[in-house]
């Protein structure tokens, strides 16, 4: 028999086990089996005593062990890996000093030696199975590369998959704890549009945004430097040095690609169209905006204008099909585009009724 032996688990992970001459002992002992009479179920208590010492013993009897309520949820070991991260999911039913174990694998009944003191209890094999199915809900990427071998262990190498796992599992009531046994700890902290502060103030042509996204912990992120990196980036996490990434949510990733695409910087902030007021106003739903009066002006003007519907004039003298129409009241309704005082009302209207009377 090996005094030492190496064992792979996952893709990242080696075990290496060193036999004591203890354990070398009873391993000889116990290699074809070994049968024991009822009558010396006391016995074997306390051989099983002796044996949870040096093994993690799985077994109906459990002798004089104290008794612990078993713990199914799952702990999830993390580990940097170049630009990714190492996952682990196991768990601990004798707590966070006892064995760590596949979850769903493995006997009901389990003892080990803790800090010196025998410890047992009975795993609930189909709790901890229902733990994973949880993550694998909230993060279903790792569903098709979940290993056949009954351990839970990935290695994650795209950023955006690795940083959703940082982001997700802190949240989820199946994870007891995320722990990074080896290397420096990833830190992803939310963002969401109610976080950001916007300023709006009316200039000649445009309108001027100075704004701010509040994030956890005091880091504050200006609107320019959000926008710049919404329009370069397709990903949600925004790296902030020393291993911190600011995690903006889709919706918030959307609008402000949206606006990005729109906006113009300027010293001090950035630069919307002044026509872009009603698009600009649902841009910014539900972020704390700090308008001046022209803004809230326009955009309450506009908000009238939608909830009226333009009707045909009475004296029309033509027959419109549906799209045409759909035409008249698109320009006579709110996003009809400006025309100068002096400009007849209806020119492009009445000629369009013409030709329509005139069309087949």
């Amino acid at each position: 028999m090996r005094q030492i032996t190496v064992l792979r688990e996952g893709s990242q992970r080696l075990r290496v086990i060193r036999l004591t001459p203890a354990q070398q002992g009873a391993a000889q002992l116990i290699a074809d089996g070994l049968a024991v009479p009822a009558e010396a179920h006391a016995q074997l208590d306390a051989t099983l005593r002796a044996l949870s010492g040096h093994f993690q013993v799985h077994a109906d009897h459990d002798g004089s062990a104290r008794e612990l309520e078993t713990e199914s949820r799952l702990r999830a070991e993390l580990s940097p890996l170049g630009e990714g991260l190492s996952l682990r999911l196991v768990v601990t039913p004798l707590g966070p000093l006892g064995p760590r174990l596949a979850p769903g694998g493995g006997r009901e009944r389990l003892m080990a030696a803790v800090k010196g003191e025998s410890l047992a209890t009975v795993r609930d094999l189909k709790a901890e199975l229902a733990h994973v199915a949880a993550v694998f809900d909230a993060l279903p990427f790792l569903v098709p590369r979940a290993p056949e071998s009954g351990e839970y262990d990935w290695t994650l190498a795209d950023p955006e998959e690795a940083l959703s796992v940082v982001e997700q599992l802190p949240g989820l009531a199946a994870v007891l704890a995320v722990e990074w046994p080896r290397g420096k700890e990833i830190r992803v902290v939310g963002a969401d549009i109610p976080q950001l502060a916007v300023h709006i103030e009316t200039e000649s042509e445009w309108f001027k945004l100075v704004g701010e996204l509040g994030v956890a912990e005091g880091l504050v992120l200006q609107l320019g430097q959000l926008l710049a990196w919404a329009g370069s980036h397709a990903g949600r996490f925004m790296p902030m040095g020393q291993g911190v990434y600011v995690a903006l949510t889709r919706s918030l990733r959307a609008r402000l690609r949206d606006l990005a695409s729109v906006a113009h910087s300027v010293p001090g902030g950035i630069k919307v169209p002044l026509m872009a007021a009603p698009w600009l106003d649902d841009v910014l739903a539900g972020a704390g905006i700090d308008p001046d009066q022209h803004f809230r002006q326009r955009v309450a003007r506009l908000r009238r204008a939608r909830n009226r519907d333009a009707v045909l004039p009475p004296n029309l003298a033509a027959e419109l099909r549906p799209y045409q129409e759909d035409g008249y009241r698109w320009g006579a309704g709110p996003c009809r585009l400006p025309r100068p005082a002096s400009a007849p009302a209806w020119p492009t209207t009445w000629g369009w009724a013409r030709r329509c009377r005139r069309s087949p």
